[in-house]
């Protein structure tokens, strides 16, 4: 809401949200070890399924936007719901105790493998040829994930007290960077959506509706593996890069397909609360 209403003030720090996410990652990161890391990765039903989610289920259920959108706005949709996990997936799967390394991990080799399941769905689902550009994707892996976290471990190894009095008060820290990395993310399309308030709410009520049944299908599925990876599986799936979705957008689209990205941004966090209140009523 900030970052429509007081957008002036988010975008002081926008240009700087990566460096942001990479330390919300780092603080992240202080939470677990590495060899905890590294197990999670024997999880590959967890992981194949949650690439599934990703890659399939949710384009799929993209496929209705196009007789409620324009061409441009179906377009745009699709871009949104065919991206990959977010890197802050792991963020919100501190808060709601989800399983972290398995959070971290889906959302690297997801963001990877986009280089191919993008333009793949973009032209199956929208026909239209585009191309991820792999060198961009890699570098934000390392700047927003690999660095921080070979940082956090080395500290922990360096520096085990000092690291285990941060992560004790980190949770108050995380949340701020978070609220300051979500009002700059969202700053830059407020001048689309106060011109479109009413589209913006379609979008909106489209998007949380698909992100109903893809949390719904992979925290049900997803309980055979235990709660913590069924919370996992439903906040990767529903938690996706929306940056990286814009980012393409603006360049395939242009300004006109933008405010269908900036409410997936809006959409998909404000819809995980509620979510999460729902399983832990159960």
């Amino acid at each position: 809401m900030l970052g429509l209403i007081l957008p002036q003030i988010g975008s002081i720090w926008q240009p700087y949200n990566s460096l942001i996410l990479g330390f919300l990652m780092f603080m992240v990161a202080l939470n677990f070890n590495a060899t905890t890391l590294m197990k999670s990765i024997q999880s590959f039903r967890v992981i194949l399924f949650a690439l599934i989610m990703l890659f399939v289920v949710s384009p799929l259920l993209a496929l209705s936007g196009q007789f409620l959108f324009s061409p441009t706005q179906y377009i745009a949709i699709i871009l949104a719901l065919s991206a990959p996990a977010a890197i802050s997936s792991a963020f919100w799967c501190t808060i709601f105790r989800g399983h972290i390394p398995v959070a971290l991990v889906v959302s690297v080799i997801s963001n990877l493998l986009s280089i191919i399941t993008i333009p793949l769905t973009m032209s199956i689902l929208a026909g239209i040829a585009i191309q991820v550009d792999f060198g961009v994707i890699f570098l934000n892996l390392l700047y927003i994930t690999i660095i921080p976290i070979m940082l956090a471990q080395a500290i922990k190894r360096l520096l085990p007290n000092a690291s285990k009095q941060v992560t004790q008060r980190s949770g108050p820290i995380q949340h701020i960077a978070f609220f300051l990395l979500l009002w700059g993310a969202v700053s830059p399309g407020a001048i689309l959506v106060s011109t479109q308030p009413i589209d913006f709410l379609i979008y909106n009520v489209f998007l949380i509706s698909i992100f109903s049944i893809c949390f719904i299908i992979a925290y049900l599925v997803g309980k055979r593996f235990g709660r913590t990876h069924a919370i996992t599986l439903g906040v990767v799936s529903t938690h996706k890069n929306a940056v990286l979705a814009i980012v393409i957008g603006g360049l395939l689209l242009g300004s006109e397909g933008l405010p269908p990205l900036i409410a997936n941004i809006v959409a998909q966090n404000i819809f995980l609360i509620p979510a999460m209140i729902a399983i832990g009523c159960e």
